[in-house]
């Protein structure tokens, strides 16, 4: 705001030049030369002078005017400041949908009581599309999946996902091949070998995770069938506790599981069984631009992200071998 326009304030609010003047610190012939020189501008009277100072209808408009432009400019420069010291932006996050539904609401929760003023936009797809929408300049971090590389991209693995095997303790013993009942446990490593062709819900489109599962299936030979195809994990552990299939489920979302178990009646509790030489696992890494700056308010959401995933795994590794 112009200084003319401050003093035309001061002086408006005071309804006194010497006052008004004291506040400014001027003098009081220049704060008079001010008002004079603002209303041969605009070319009406802001005061009356005779028989005390008073604010005029134009002068009333000018001064409400004003005292929105100085709130105006006040947010502005709140505004500015925020963006100075990098706590204020925007955030386009790439994640799959099943690590998405468990890391996204406690990693939202902690990023927003620190930066309250950053936006957050996420893009739920699998790993080919995250990264080409992150070359075409449309993501700034994305959960890579099995990240292969690219030369204009840098990645950290953070964790490990190892597959494991979702079904209720009665439907297990009805695919046995010794037709003995088992007393199963959370963690448990069964051979599905053991279990003559097994329903298997499975993903309706082909993601890096089921590919996985498939080619373990191929490569030990294990006789199984899929007559279910459903991509949402919420569905497939519905349908595993209706005992209507097992199911291939990445450790991560165990919790979901839990949460499942604690509602579910005796006979659809669930049990995620480790499989019998399963080397292999999802390799999950943070992925960004390589020659992009990063902003303090997104180092601190991919430190949360980090330690959120950290925190998961921990939780992960006391569910899987419980009983």
């Amino acid at each position: 705001m112009m200084n003319m326009h401050k003093l035309f304030l001061y002086a408006a609010e005071e309804e006194n030049f010497t006052k008004a003047a004291k506040r400014a610190f001027v003098t009081q012939q220049c704060l008079s030369n001010n008002i004079k020189q603002l209303e041969k501008e605009m070319n009406v009277s802001l005061f009356t002078r005779t028989p005390h100072l008073q604010i005029t209808s134009a002068g009333k408009m000018l001064y409400e005017t004003l005292k929105k432009i100085e709130l105006l400019e006040r947010d502005l420069e709140t505004r500015l400041e925020l963006v100075r010291s990098e706590s204020m932006g925007s955030i386009h996050l790439g994640i799959n949908a099943s690590r998405g539904i468990v890391l996204l609401p406690d990693l939202f929760k902690m990023y927003q009581e620190k930066y309250p003023n950053v936006k957050i936009a996420v893009t739920m797809e699998d790993n080919v599309y995250l990264e080409q929408m992150m070359l075409d300049n449309r993501l700034d971090i994305f959960l890579g999946v099995n990240f292969q590389g690219n030369e204009m991209l840098d990645s950290e693995i953070v964790s490990k996902d190892t597959p494991m095997l979702l079904a209720t303790s009665g439907f297990m013993d009805l695919w046995a091949r010794d037709a003995i009942e088992g007393d199963y446990i959370f963690g448990d490593i069964i051979d599905l070998h053991k279990y003559l062709g097994l329903p298997l819900v499975g993903n309706r489109v082909s993601s890096t995770f089921s590919a996985l599962c498939e080619r373990y299936l191929a490569y030990h030979d294990i006789e199984y069938r899929k007559s279910l195809f459903v991509s949402d994990y919420g569905t497939q552990i519905e349908l595993c506790g209706k005992s209507l299939a097992a199911a291939f489920i990445p450790q991560s979302i165990l919790e979901l599981v839990e949460r499942y178990n604690k509602l579910a009646g005796e006979n659809e509790k669930l049990i995620a069984f480790r499989l019998k030489d399963f080397e292999e696992a999802v390799v999950l890494s943070i992925v960004k631009p390589k020659y992009r700056q990063v902003p303090k308010y997104l180092k601190d959401f991919i430190d949360i992200l980090k330690s959120e995933i950290m925190r998961k795994d921990q939780y992960i590794h006391s569910v899987r071998g419980r009983g």
